[in-house]
């Protein structure tokens, strides 16, 4: 089904059903800006939507639902791209990282965005936009995909508001090893099926970029994530399975990196 898009300010104008409730309501899908709402009577089919959003480079938001309404937001994914070097004693700095997994490189940098939105709608995107610059450095330089190091992220770290996160610079719940700073806080674990509460002793860092660095060496380094590896896999689902009962102990780790990233259209920065 074909969307009639017109001019730059308005984008789609489009039925939806609303799965819970089985109201059906027109929306009126505006850039960078929430939709406006009213009853219609037509369905709405929500992948050929989102098919024609990723020819356009448009990335929506989640789809929030209630009996008589639904919420959603569209937005432009920025253009242009900045240079970056790798981190230094990476793999892509050392001469390491296996020709499967190396960025195009000119005068030994390579091209990155510089952000996602020009314009934000919502703590989440806020987190994404700030963090992408240095989570694209770090993971091509790792050879890991930039998508799912940020939706780890924002799930081990409640998108940068969590106390681990905020005041502890850990962003991805990674446990400490003796001799390590770390602080102690409690944490949800699947055991068996079931999750309980512990208490564990986490890894604590001078900065996002340290952790986002710890956390890619940790995969590039052993084996067990070797799934994860950019030469290994042949898109994010490859990799967020990787990590799944590996990484996490949670059955639904997958699942979940996989909702963040096609939500907030995190795979349009990576490379392969």
């Amino acid at each position: 089904m074909a969307w009639p898009f017109k001019k730059k300010i308005l984008l789609a104008v489009v039925p939806l059903t609303l799965f819970s409730a089985g109201v059906t309501t027109t929306l009126t899908v505006h850039a960078d800006k929430k939709v406006q709402q009213k009853p219609a009577t037509q369905d709405f089919d929500l992948d050929a939507f989102s098919t024609d959003l990723d020819k356009m480079d448009m990335t929506v938001g989640p789809v929030k639902f209630s009996s008589s309404s639904v919420s959603i937001h569209v937005a432009k994914l920025a253009k242009g791209t900045t240079e970056a070097s790798p981190i230094p004693e990476s793999p892509l700095a050392n001469g390491t990282l296996p020709a499967a997994a190396m960025p195009k490189m000119t005068d030994g940098k390579f091209d990155i965005r510089a952000t996602l939105w020009n314009k934000e709608a919502d703590d989440a995107e806020t987190f994404f936009n700030t963090i992408a610059p240095d989570a694209q450095r770090v993971a091509i330089s790792y050879g890991v995909r930039p998508s799912v190091l940020m939706a780890q992220a924002a799930l081990e770290s409640d998108f940068g508001r969590s106390s681990l996160a905020s005041v502890y610079h850990n962003y991805f719940g990674i446990k400490a090893v003796d001799g390590q700073d770390s602080v102690d806080l409690p944490t949800n674990e699947e055991v068996d099926g079931k999750t309980v509460r512990v208490t564990a002793a986490f890894a604590r860092y001078d900065s996002a970029v340290d952790s986002m660095i710890a956390n890619a060496s940790l995969l590039r380094n052993h084996d067990m994530y070797s799934g994860t590896w950019l030469e290994n896999t042949s898109s994010y689902y490859d990799e967020t399975k990787a990590l799944t009962g590996t990484y996490a102990t949670s059955s639904s780790y997958a699942r979940s990196l996989n909702a963040v990233i096609t939500t907030y259209r995190l795979a349009a920065l990576d490379i392969k």
